[in-house]
C-alpha cells in the first residue's frame, strides 16, 4: 500500500473517528450523571485489566525501538518498585505513599534524562517531589484525573504520525477535546448539579453508601456538591478512557500491535486479550467477594500502566520519537 494512498485512508478514518469519539462523551454523558457510582465501578471490574493489557500492548508498541534495552530494564524495575509501594500503601499508607511519590519522581526524572532534558527536566522534577510531599493528598488527586486524559496525548500523536500535521489532525484533536475537556469543565462548573445522582444503586452491595467512592475522586477537602461532581467528571472520563483504550486502539493501532507481536511473541495475536480476559474475570470474582479487595488488587496491577506513562509522554513532549515510527502500511 502506497504512502498517498495510507494517508488517504487515515484522513477518511479521522473524519468519522473523531466525531464517533465525541459522540461516545456524549452518549455517555446521562449515565454519568445517573449512575456515576455504578458505572465507576462495575466498569472498573469488568475492564480494568483489559484496558490496562491493551494499553500496555499499544505503548510497548509504539515506543520499540525508541526505548533501548537498559532504559526498558530500569523503567520495569521502577514500575515493579511502584507496584510493590502500592501493596505496601494498603498495609501501612503513611509509608507505601510517600515511597509511591518518590518512585514516581524517580521513573520522571528518567523519561526526562533520555530526552534530553537534563538540567532543566532535573530541576522541574525536583519542584514537583517538593510539592508532591508537601501536598500528598493533591498530588494523588492529580493524579487520579490526569490519567483518564492521558488517551488525549496519545490519539494526538497517532494522527499526528500518520498525517504529519493539517486540518484533518486539528478536527480530529479538536472534536476529542468535547470529552475530554468541554463536558468535564461543564461537569464540575456546576452545569449538570440538577441531573446528577450519587445513589449507589446497584453497586451498593459492593460499596455501602458509596462515601468511600464519592471522596475517591473528590479534591481535599471538597463539600459533597463539588465531590459529586467530580465524581461524575471521573466516571465519563474513566468510561472514554475504556472506549480509547479497548475500542479505537485495538482498531486503529494495528501497527502498534504488530511491533509488540515483534516485541513479545509469547503474547502475540489473541493471547494476550485471552490472558487479559482470563485474569479480567478472576479479578471480577475478587471484587464480588471484597470491592475493597478487588480494588487494592487492581491498582497493584495498575501501577504499571499508569506510571509507564509519565516518561513516554515526556519523550513525546521533547520530541525524541519524531520520525521514529513509519506511517501505517
Amino acid at each position: 500500500m502506497s504512502a498517498t494512498l495510507t494517508r488517504t485512508t487515515a484522513r477518511r478514518g479521522l473524519v468519522w473517528a473523531g466525531p464517533a469519539l465525541a459522540g461516545s462523551g456524549l452518549l455517555l454523558l446521562p449515565l454519568a450523571l445517573a449512575a456515576p457510582i455504578p458505572l465507576t465501578t462495575f466498569g472498573l471490574a469488568a475492564l480494568g485489566l483489559l484496558h490496562v493489557a491493551f494499553e500496555l500492548r499499544y505503548v510497548i508498541g509504539r515506543f520499540r525501538g525508541t526505548v533501548d534495552a537498559l532504559l526498558g530494564t530500569v523503567l520495569a524495575l521502577i514500575l515493579s518498585l511502584i507496584a510493590l509501594s502500592r501493596v505496601l500503601a494498603a498495609l501501612f499508607p503513611t509509608v507505601g505513599q510517600p515511597v509511591e511519590i518518590l518512585l514516581g519522581m524517580a521513573i520522571l526524572a528518567a523519561g526526562a534524562w533520555v530526552a534530553g532534558w537534563r538540567r532543566a527536566g532535573l530541576a522541574s522534577v525536583a519542584l514537583l517531589t517538593f510539592a508532591a510531599f508537601l501536598w500528598p493528598a493533591w498530588y494523588f488527586h492529580v493524579l487520579t484525573h490526569l490519567h483518564n486524559l492521558i488517551p488525549l496525548l496519545f490519539l494526538w500523536d497517532w494522527a499526528r504520525r500518520r498525517l504529519g500535521s493539517g486540518r484533518a489532525v486539528a478536527a480530529f484533536v479538536g472534536a476529542n477535546l468535547v470529552w475530554a475537556l468541554a463536558i468535564p469543565v461543564a461537569i464540575v462548573l456546576g452545569a449538570f448539579d440538577r441531573f446528577i445522582n450519587t445513589d449507589p444503586g446497584a453497586a451498593a452491595g459492593w460499596v455501602g453508601d458509596g462515601a468511600r467512592v464519592l471522596a475517591a475522586s473528590a479534591p481535599p477537602g471538597a463539600d459533597p456538591a463539588v465531590a459529586a461532581r467530580f465524581l461524575v467528571a471521573f466516571a465519563l472520563l474513566q468510561s472514554m478512557h475504556y472506549v480509547v483504550w479497548i475500542g479505537f486502539f485495538p482498531l486503529f493501532g494495528r501497527e502498534e500491535s504488530h511491533e509488540f507481536d515483534a516485541a513479545v511473541p509469547a503474547l502475540r495475536a489473541w493471547r494476550l486479550p485471552a490472558l487479559a480476559v482470563a485474569a479480567g474475570a478472576a479479578l471480577y470474582v475478587a471484587f464480588l467477594a471484597s470491592y475493597s479487595a478487588g480494588r487494592t488488587i487492581y491498582s497493584v496491577l495498575a501501577a504499571y500502566h499508569v506510571y509507564v506513562e509519565f516518561p513516554l509522554l515526556v519523550l513525546l513532549a521533547a520530541g525524541a520519537t519524531r520520525g521514529a515510527r513509519r506511517v501505517v502500511t
